[in-house]
């Protein structure tokens, strides 16, 4: 019924519902032009049905789509309401069937979801009573642990209190007990210049006044160790002020001296032959002490025997295991040696009474002997000559010797500092050497009553300061003869150079020359004095460029191979100095 005609006027329409609704009886009327004509005038268009034909077939295939349920392409889907999917009516009810299983299971599921959460929420409503009081308890305890604790910190903050009040006061007087002691060994080293011009009576008042010293020494160390070992909750430690007041109390030489039996360590090894002739008195005040190790310095052991009596001196042999304690009074003798094995710095060390034949053998007596003999004919001849009168900064300024290569000019002034304010330091590393001026000479006196001292762990000389104008006055009259003065080097390196040999041995004095051998390999070094040479004999042996070399004593005539002294020194190819070396 809707196949098109075509009118006369050119106009097509579709039979029904077009031409047949607008016929009266047998004439057609045209929708555009108005006009009419006979029915029988219309004629089917052929060419136009196939073309609407043609669209209609092409819309229709458009607009099929495939079900969701069994994916086959159908017209006439119908739409879910449940899932929002489109469905044939073929696959329709089983779909509908499927959809609500699905919503009765979670129907069930939510019904029993909401019964559990009913119950729950009637627990919480039962129990919401005892969450109240819970957390009213929870603040109550609270505050009470918060109160207990400021109870029991205010009670600690008060013991501490009491604590470091009990130890800052026993402190103050272990305080003032050392800067007493230090006050009384600085009026002794000051007056000690002025000993020359007293008379009798004020030697044996001033012997009075010291012998109270020692003891009080004695105490303070004592009293120092005993802090050290007591129980210390609160970690205090001692001040640095009290250990730099120990070193120069320790050291110091607190009792009378005798001129004949005493011996400074410096002299040690040149006066071996008279340790051995001095009286029998002085060898039974000493102690023989073995089994020593390098790190044990001579004040670690002097400070160790301070506990049975009053020390005069103390001397370690270089490069030796062993020392000998010499104390003032033989009477400390007996306790010193009660215990054979004792402990330095948990080293054990042995201890027993001094015996001669223990020292040197006879070969070394024999040769220092004659050292010491032609040392003391030196010194008495020096004694007759009336010193050089020292300017007051000159008074003031101390010499350091010995002093490592590796030593800065920082740790020389801390160390001094221990003594007294310092002016000025003159620091020689190369040379090995240093000199220091202090403000007041009280201080140059404590430091000179010292004499020895460690220095980076190297012991080194507090001596007092000679000029080189003064030393080149002194030297004429009292070392005039030059054999006294010169040393012999044997197994020195053929590449050794004089100024390596000057420091090396400018620890031991002020060298005159240096004739160096290369071919035979020694070397002969003439000092500015005697006590200088004595003090290098003495060390017998030097490391110099990693090669040890061995320091004997010169003799006249008698040479290495038996050579005479004139011919030996005709040899020497190498340059000397004669000239001698400036301190500043």
């Amino acid at each position: 019924m809707h196949i098109p005609y075509t009118l006369p006027c050119q106009h097509s329409y579709c039979l029904e519902p077009c031409l047949l609704a607008q016929r009266t009886g047998e004439n057609v009327q045209c929708f555009n032009c108005g006009k009419c004509y006979p029915f029988k005038e219309a004629t089917r268009n052929c060419h136009l049905e196939a073309l609407i034909t043609k669209q209609l077939v092409e819309e229709r295939r458009s607009l099929i789509t495939a079900c969701d349920a069994c994916k086959t392409p159908s017209l006439g889907l119908r739409d879910c309401q449940h899932c929002r999917g489109r469905v044939c009516p073929s696959c329709y009810q089983s779909h509908y069937d499927q959809v609500v299983v699905a919503v009765k299971a979670s129907v069930e599921s939510i019904s029993k979801a909401r019964k559990t959460v009913r119950k729950r929420q009637n627990k919480l409503v039962k129990k919401s009573p005892q969450f109240s009081q819970l957390e009213e308890d929870l603040k109550s305890a609270i505050i009470e642990l918060k109160t207990a604790c400021d109870k029991s910190l205010a009670r600690a903050n008060v013991q501490l209190d009491g604590y470091f009040s009990e130890y800052a006061q026993s402190l103050v007087k272990y305080k003032s007990t050392a800067k007493n002691l230090k006050t009384a060994i600085q009026d002794a080293s000051v007056s000690s210049k002025y000993v020359q011009k007293m008379n009798m009576c004020d030697l044996l008042k001033k012997r009075d006044e010291l012998k109270d010293v020692p003891s009080l020494a004695r105490k303070f160390l004592s009293t120092v160790r005993g802090l050290n070992d007591e129980p210390n909750p609160l970690g205090i430690e001692i001040s640095k002020s009290y250990s730099s007041l120990i070193y120069p109390i320790q050291s110091l030489s607190l009792i009378e001296k005798e001129q004949d039996t005493s011996m400074s360590e410096k002299d040690e090894d040149d006066s071996i032959g008279d340790f051995n002739n001095s009286t029998t008195a002085s060898t039974t005040n000493q102690i023989y002490v073995g089994r020593l190790t390098p790190k044990i310095s001579h004040l670690q052991l002097k400070s160790h025997f301070s506990q049975y009596g009053a020390i005069k001196n103390v001397f370690i042999p270089p490069s030796r295991r062993f020392g000998y304690v010499t104390f003032a009074n033989k009477e400390s003798v007996l306790p010193a040696t009660a215990q054979p094995f004792q402990f330095i710095e948990n080293v054990k060390i042995e201890v027993k009474p001094f015996s001669p034949k223990q020292r040197f053998g006879s070969t070394r007596r024999r040769s220092n002997r004659r050292h010491s003999s032609s040392k003391k004919s030196v010194v008495e001849s020096a004694s007759n000559i009336n010193p050089p009168k020292l300017s007051e900064a000159e008074q003031k300024k101390v010499f350091v010797g010995g002093i490592l290569p590796f030593t800065t000019k920082d740790t020389v002034q801390s160390t001094m500092l221990k003594f007294g304010p310092i002016k000025r330091l003159d620091f020689m590393p190369q040379r090995g050497f240093a000199v220091v001026l202090f403000e007041q000479p009280a201080t140059t006196d404590l430091a000179l009553s010292t004499h020895w001292y460690d220095i980076d762990g190297k012991r080194v000389e507090l001596l007092p300061y000679v000029s080189r104008k003064e030393n080149d006055q002194q030297s004429p009259s009292i070392d005039s003869s030059s054999d006294l003065r010169r040393i012999f080097m044997g197994g020195i390196n053929p590449k050794i150079t004089e100024d390596e040999i000057k420091s090396s041995l400018s620890c031991f004095g002020l060298i005159e020359k240096v004739l160096i051998n290369s071919l035979k390999g020694y070397a002969l070094v003439t000092f500015t004095s005697v006590d200088a040479a004595n003090e290098a004999i003495a060390k017998h042996w030097i490391i110099i460029n990693d090669k040890k070399v061995e320091l004997m004593a010169f003799q006249q005539g008698i040479k290495k191979g038996q050579k005479s002294k004139q011919r030996s020194e005709s040899i020497f190819p190498i340059s000397s100095s004669s000239s001698p070396s400036k301190i500043l």
